[in-house]
């Protein structure tokens, strides 16, 4: 049986314009990220809605892998399922990343932004595996 784990990322951005660099330390025991999303966590001006506010990279396995390049867009639902993602990691690798933020406005309110890794302890699937028909 394995083992799901979330692991969050978070910062806030306090300035329009802000360039934000993180790092994050996942436990080694997780062997593989299997999925990712990122929610915005606070209000934003009305006049915003479904436009992007930001964008995220994020690389992993000591930055030889860039596997997320994502836009934070401000939707009306919050709820969102998670992108897929298969990054098989290095025993206690660090995620690390840039958030940009996008906002060209004077009226600035600070946001926090968290992003979601779920990961689990199992290497996952390496061989092929075909399927069988059979016609008659």
């Amino acid at each position: 049986m394995s083992v799901t784990r979330y692991s969050i990322v978070s910062f806030w951005v306090q300035k329009p314009g802000e360039i934000i660099s993180f790092q994050h330390k996942i436990p080694a025991y997780l062997k593989r990220c299997t999925g990712f999303k990122f929610s915005l966590v606070g209000s934003i001006d009305a006049s915003l809605l479904n436009c992007e506010i930001g964008r995220i990279s994020a690389s992993f396995n000591s930055l030889k892998e860039e596997a997320i390049t994502s836009a934070l867009r401000y939707e009306e639902t919050v709820t969102k399922d998670f992108q897929e993602l298969d990054v098989h990691l290095h025993p206690g690798q660090i995620v690390s990343g840039v958030y940009v933020d996008n906002a060209l406005q004077e009226e600035f309110t600070p946001y926090k932004v968290q992003l979601y890794l779920r990961c689990t302890d199992k290497e996952g699937q390496t061989q092929n595996q075909k399927g069988s028909c059979t016609t008659t």
